[in-house]
């Protein structure tokens, strides 16, 4: 979760996975501006991205999603809130699913007053809807779920490491001084390649080895250093 706060209105980036978190997010931000929040942008489809996208909503916010990711979200969206809410119990209360009201599919731009926020889509990697928010006046760059640091890359069964690996190309492309991961602390480009470029190269040629020797996918799982 995150905000960037332009010269007239903030933009939230995602809205957590309760109506619980967007508030006390919403109070966070409050604490720094009186200014109010005019878009919400969630990076992928994923429970704990969206679902306070309703409280924001409520708030007047426009909300944005890649045009994959509103897709999994209204296919996966009511059985990711009977997890939130079988996970959270009563901290799930007043959560509703609230879908975007704006998708895109290639880039977006968006302006804060002089601050510009461009929206990528690199294509299908941690999930198929992931996207960057980059900041180009200040060289930040949020990387979602492109960028893990500190913890092992979730690689999930409707991702594509192939995608992801070429997703982070043009991302070191961008040049970003600092980088917000998806899950991990702020740090820099070369730790997301660290940790999750390095880490997806390293998975994809040690399962390569074992097929080439005639292996099967369970001898991967098994014989690869994960």
């Amino acid at each position: 979760l995150g905000f960037v706060i332009g010269d007239e209105a903030v933009l939230v980036v995602n809205t957590g996975p309760s109506r619980r978190v967007a508030e006390a997010l919403h109070t966070a931000i409050r604490k720094t501006t009186s200014k109010p929040v005019k878009w919400v942008v969630n990076v992928n489809g994923q429970n704990h991205y969206w679902h306070g996208n309703a409280y924001f909503a409520a708030q007047g916010a426009t909300i944005i999603a890649h045009a994959e990711a509103e897709k999994l979200m209204r296919t996966q969206g009511p059985d990711q809130l009977a997890t939130n809410q079988n996970t959270l119990k009563d901290k799930a209360a007043g959560t509703t699913l609230a879908f975007p009201a704006q998708t895109f599919t290639d880039s977006k731009v968006l302006e804060l007053g002089k601050t510009r926020v461009e929206l990528h889509y690199y294509g299908n990697a941690h999930t198929p809807g992931d996207i960057v928010l980059w900041l180009p006046q200040s060289g930040i760059l949020f990387a979602g779920d492109l960028g893990f640091t500190g913890r092992m890359p979730a690689v999930l069964p409707f991702g594509s490491t192939q995608g992801w690996l070429a997703g982070l190309e043009r991302v070191q492309a961008l040049k970003p001084r600092t980088v917000i991961p998806g899950h991990g602390k702020v740090g820099t480009l070369a730790d997301v390649q660290r940790d999750t470029r390095d880490y997806l190269v390293t998975l994809r040629d040690g399962a390569k080895k074992v097929f080439e020797a005639g292996g099967t996918m369970d001898d991967a799982v098994n014989k690869v250093d994960q």
